[in-house]
């Protein structure tokens, strides 16, 4: 599994998963948007709000996760809101992810995070971007679906509930 912060990669394993290490080269990724056919959604936001923090949720999120994770040639794009939350890492190396097909990057500050979930989005090399966000006010929710729409994908804020 590969996880990222906004300026630097830290390349990790353990005993608990697969222990191939991914390394992206961005010149294999595909550059050309996936075909639209009649089976697959439209690209959108949608918000999950939760009472606690992603770990908690555990039996909620592990199964989407794990089924996001084999569904395509793409990246599944996770997008934390915080740097120091090691338990939701910790919980994300446990999970049953295909962890050749997952990126996850980890933000500073709300306002980084949002950015990083725009260009996620727009990117066109994710099937969906799973964002952990602070605050989602109208103005982002517009332009967060403007980017899923140019990147073909599927975009998933959640929230916590003190938050939302």
């Amino acid at each position: 599994m590969l996880y990222r912060t906004s300026s630097e990669r830290h390349n990790f394993s353990t005993s608990g998963f697969q222990s191939n290490t991914v390394r992206i080269n961005r010149s294999s990724l595909k550059k050309t948007l996936p075909e639209k056919n009649k089976s697959s959604p439209s690209p959108s936001i949608n918000e999950l709000i939760l009472s606690g923090q992603p770990w908690q949720a555990e039996q909620l999120l592990t199964p989407m996760l794990s089924q996001l994770s084999s569904d395509s040639e793409r990246w599944l794009t996770l997008i934390l809101a915080d740097k120091s939350d090691t338990r939701t890492l910790q919980w994300l190396k446990n999970c049953n992810l295909n962890h050749d097909k997952v990126q996850i990057f980890s933000a500073n500050d709300d306002h980084q995070t949002l950015e990083l979930t725009r260009k996620a989005l727009a990117s066109g090399t994710s099937h969906t971007v799973i964002s952990w966000l602070g605050h989602l006010d109208k103005g982002w929710l517009i332009k967060l679906e403007s980017a899923a729409r140019n990147g073909q994908c599927q975009g998933l804020a959640i929230r916590s509930r003190q938050v939302a």
